[in-house]
């Protein structure tokens, strides 16, 4: 319609959108949301619960992928880091 190529064009020159008035908002809302969080939301014991409850809902290729993923971009040292990490895990575990 007309109006909304009145609009287009204006955003084009530069006018303010109306998205940006409530970026503040967003923003402020999320902080207030993060605050109402206990401080243990974010303990590594809660954070393991969370994605071990979330990879248990993904498939086994899925979770493959994500590894590959990760063994592309890691690069050799934090390879090797990780892997260790793991051998430390699994043998706290008893695994």
């Amino acid at each position: 319609t007309r109006a909304k190529a009145r609009r287009d064009r204006e955003l084009g020159h530069g006018a303010k959108s109306k998205s940006g008035e409530s970026k503040g908002r967003r923003s402020r809302a999320a902080s207030d949301a993060l605050k109402r969080k206990g401080t243990a939301a974010a303990s590594s014991r809660a954070l393991s619960r969370q994605s071990h409850a979330a990879a248990g809902s993904r498939s086994a290729a899925s979770r493959s992928a994500a590894a590959r993923k990760a063994v592309a971009t890691k690069g050799p040292q934090r390879r090797s880091q990780a892997a260790k990490k793991a051998a430390r895990t699994r043998a706290a575990r008893g695994h």
